[in-house]
């Protein structure tokens, strides 16, 4: 028998599989497309010829595909009734909602549940960059706890709360999108007015340590509950944000992403928190 199985073995599910049995542990691997799993094979893995073979091989199976749907489909009614006993370890990428559904859908089984979310690409897996977010059953988070420690250092249990881990990966993707789009808007602001993107480039990080002081002052207001009182308010957030909105009508480039926060700000503004904290925007979202 081995030490844990691994379904699914694209980018993320290779890299998760390799550094455990690099790490010295067996394992045993199964792939649609079995050729994905060579590298492993030659290495020490055991290739399952189907998934029902790669579920019986251990008492912890770990499953990154697509989605929770597709993870449901390869497991299948034959496959499905083997989980019985055994601690299922979803990787995919879902909502905290796919992690309640596929929670109820394990113990449905007598699976031992647990959902988790990776902060890291598949190069940065097994390093001190990996990030894995997991919740859900404390036994079953013991029992991967070994394995999931090879591949994050930095692993955070967040309880028994399924869906908190994907619910956390949603929050931080949300911080991630919003700055990358800023960022591209404001590279669009600098072509827009004949100013290389270069220059830009090289003023951001050191704005972006000023940033990140502001959004743990932000994140603890919200936090604390707390409003009054700030250095600047949202009203002057909103009217400086308006020289946005006039820059891409003037430069006749999209607007949709200056509109879009201007309208968030003015309807805090409308709803009466302007003289509050940019953090009360939360009342009105």
């Amino acid at each position: 028998m081995s030490d844990a199985s691994f379904i699914g073995l694209g980018s993320m599910g290779l890299a998760l599989a390799s550094a455990v049995l690099q790490r010295g542990h067996s394992i045993t691997v199964w792939n649609r497309t079995s050729q994905k799993a060579e590298s492993l094979v030659q290495a020490g893995a055991l290739l399952a010829q189907n998934v029902k073979s790669a579920v019986c091989a251990s008492p912890v199976v770990f499953i990154c595909v697509d989605n929770y749907e597709t993870a449901r489909s390869i497991l299948g009614s034959q496959a499905a009734r083997e989980l019985s006993g055994r601690v299922l370890v979803q990787l995919s990428t879902g909502s905290p909602q796919d992690a309640r559904e596929m929670e109820v859908w394990a113990h449905d089984r007598g699976a031992n549940y647990l959902d988790g979310a990776i902060l890291a690409y598949p190069e940065q897996i097994a390093t001190p960059q990996s990030t894995i977010l997991v919740s859900g059953s404390e036994s079953a988070f013991h029992q991967a706890e070994r394995y999931l420690k090879v591949l994050a250092p930095k692993l955070i249990y967040l309880g028994d709360q399924v869906g908190a881990a994907s619910a956390l990966d949603c929050a931080t993707l949300s911080y991630l999108y919003g700055a990358l789009l800023g960022t591209v808007h404001g590279s669009l602001i600098c072509e827009s007015e004949g100013i290389s993107v270069n220059d830009y480039r090289f003023l951001l990080p050191e704005y972006s340590s000023i940033v990140s002081g502001e959004v743990a002052k932000l994140s603890q207001c919200i936090y604390e509950n707390r409003f009054e009182n700030p250095t600047a308010s949202l009203k002057t957030y909103f009217v400086a944000w308006e020289r946005i909105v006039q820059q891409a009508q003037a430069a006749q480039i999209s607007q949709a992403f200056p509109a879009f926060i201007s309208s968030l700000l003015d309807q805090a503004v409308s709803d009466g928190y302007g003289s509050e904290e940019f953090a009360a925007l939360i009342k009105t979202l």
